[in-house]
């Protein structure tokens, strides 16, 4: 294998879980509205401080147990609940956010955490397609290439979510009307994303 084939390879497999919708797109786009691009990269962070532990023990294969769907089930509730509390705390700050009251470094950081290792669907995307580019890479390079694919794969969530911050950011010119609603629609996702987390966590339970 090449370095082409595999940086390509590894780009086009990571588009699939990078640009698909999902809630920390939505928190980067929401906490973008106030915060910036600075959101999008707090964000991020707190991503990878989840997805490189988690791609790590992955590759040594230690998380065979999140294949039981009880187990996944535990996992999609516990992130529903905490997605559901995430957009309606957002929505119920609102009126109290303004240009200059900007989000802590911490909250943005837990939450780009928070939503990606209570996330299901972020686990399951690592167990199957992810864990077909961690087995790649090894067979390439052995260690050395699984730190290169995952190079070539983070650092699309750095350009993605703090593009999404910042656009978002550049919307906040909208009177504070529309900025509100935008606000709302937003969060709004995060709410209903986490509440279909915990019907698919029950769906699993009662099939399991």
């Amino acid at each position: 294998m090449e370095f082409l084939d595999v940086a390509v390879q590894t780009i086009v497999i990571s588009a699939t879980g990078v640009f698909s919708p999902g809630p920390l797109t939505a928190i980067s786009a929401s906490r973008g509205l106030v915060q910036g691009w600075k959101a999008g990269f707090l964000c991020a962070l707190g991503h990878m401080i989840i997805e490189l532990p988690l791609s790590f023990l992955i590759a040594l294969g230690l998380l065979e147990t999140i294949s039981n769907q009880n187990v996944r089930a535990f996992i999609g509730m516990t992130g529903g609940f905490v997605l559901i509390y995430l957009g309606a705390n957002q929505i119920r700050k609102k009126d109290r956010i303004s240009r200059e009251d900007l989000p802590s470094v911490r909250t943005s950081f837990v939450a780009g955490a928070l939503a990606s290792g209570l996330n299901p669907y972020f686990i399951i995307w690592w167990l199957t397609v992810g864990a077909k580019l961690l087995s790649q890479s090894l067979l390439w390079m052995g260690w050395f290439g699984f730190l290169i694919v995952y190079i070539l794969h983070v650092w699309m969530d750095y350009v993605w979510l703090i593009f999404v911050a910042h656009a978002f950011r550049m919307g906040k010119t909208l009177s504070e009307r529309k900025y509100e609603l935008l606000n709302g629609v937003l969060n709004s996702t995060v709410i209903l994303l986490g509440i279909w987390f915990v019907f698919d966590a029950i769906t699993l339970l009662k099939f399991s």
